[in-house]
């Protein structure tokens, strides 16, 4: 096993990559050793030149220095590829990273896990997908894993994070520097409920490239990757390729034809990518999952506690469909006074049975 000093000074160098790391810790597992070859230039058919100046740069010691007393302080682990708890399944993939640095706890449940992206600049169909799929992998107990991006990654979070579920965000920063800013308490929430994960090591600035490089961990950590809705650059296609590279399952929500921030999934889709409408879709295409969840989803969705509904309340939710419909509309079909029906919507919201939309729209959620 290598040591944690040797792996911490590989990831602090420049331009020492995943498969560079792992093709010098299968020649050594000691700092001392690396250090010797650097003198006596033992790397050469490994490293270019470049990379072999990276780590003989001081700079990265002194990094390596403040990465150590940062894990001193305890607000933060450091999982290395040769650790009995680096996730199994992120082993698996080509070139996975020599480490992770954590917040928060990573649990043996989160071996079951399913990646959820999509774009930054997301519609109301597209935060509500998100957020649907979401609450039901919650409510399966499936882990979710993201991105901590704004728009749909931002969606994903925090509808599991409501819902009680379990939820992984997978940086291109280090996890002590929250990017973008407004998600500074977003992610003291994750860390309560899952975990903040970077290969970046702290108080190392974060590069563009990083980004690109954190979309394969996202897939490696996953079982598949759902794309809830993307244009056609959008970043979150660049995870679904690293899924199916990694001979992950790949699934897209289908969108409006017409609409540019559909045509990534659309994309995907005509590249073999699975449409799914719910997530018993993407259930079904799991082996690792019993069919007896998947009814039981099902059954959850299609039965309403009685008890918890008085006959105006009922009446009002037989009328209400997983599309938005107006109050106007709900009367005419139930044909109830219109304080009834308002006042029923507003028990049914409290409850958690309906949302209301700009408009006097009305839709279910169960």
């Amino acid at each position: 096993m290598a040591e944690r000093d040797l792996i911490l000074y590989l990831m602090c160098a420049d331009g020492i990559g995943p498969l560079t790391g792992m093709k010098i810790l299968k020649r050594m597992t000691r700092f001392s050793q690396l250090r010797k070859a650097l003198g006596t230039g033992g790397l050469r058919d490994l490293c270019s030149d470049r990379q072999l100046h990276a780590l003989q740069a001081e700079k990265t010691g002194e990094r390596q220095k403040r990465v150590l007393q940062r894990l001193k302080s305890g607000e933060l682990t450091f999982h290395s590829y040769f650790d009995q708890n680096y996730p199994d399944i992120l082993r698996q993939i080509s070139d996975p990273p020599l480490g992770l640095f954590v917040r928060g706890t990573l649990k043996e449940e989160d071996e079951w896990a399913l990646a959820v992206v999509g774009t930054r600049k997301r519609d109301v169909y597209g935060r509500e997908s998100a957020e649907t799929f979401c609450r039901d992998c919650a409510a399966l107990g499936i882990t979710v894993v993201s991105g901590l991006a704004r728009g749909i990654d931002t969606d994903a979070h925090r509808s599991v994070l409501k819902a009680g579920g379990r939820t992984l965000a997978v940086m291109g920063t280090p996890v002590d520097l929250i990017y973008p800013a407004e998600n500074r308490d977003l992610a003291q929430d994750i860390i309560r409920q899952g975990a903040l994960i970077s290969e970046v090591p702290p108080r190392i600035s974060s590069r563009a490239v990083n980004f690109v490089m954190r979309n394969r961990i996202i897939a490696g950590l996953s079982r598949a990757v759902l794309v809830v809705q993307a244009g056609e650059k959008s970043g979150a296609l660049t995870t679904a390729y690293n899924a199916a590279e990694q001979n992950r399952d790949v699934f897209a929500v289908p969108g409006q034809i017409d609409h540019v921030r559909h045509r990534g999934c659309h994309s995907l889709i005509k590249q073999g990518a699975k449409l799914v409408e719910t997530i018993e879709d993407i259930l079904i295409e799991l082996p690792m999952l019993q069919q007896k969840g998947v009814q039981q989803l099902t059954l959850g969705r299609n039965s309403l506690d009685t008890m918890e509904l008085d006959e105006s309340e009922m009446i009002v939710m037989e009328q209400l469909q997983d599309s938005a419909r107006h109050v106007d509309d709900i009367q005419h079909s139930c044909g109830l006074a219109m304080s009834k029906i308002l006042s029923s919507l507003l028990n049914l919201e409290l409850k958690g049975f309906v949302k209301q939309y700009p408009g006097q729209l009305y839709k279910r959620t169960v």
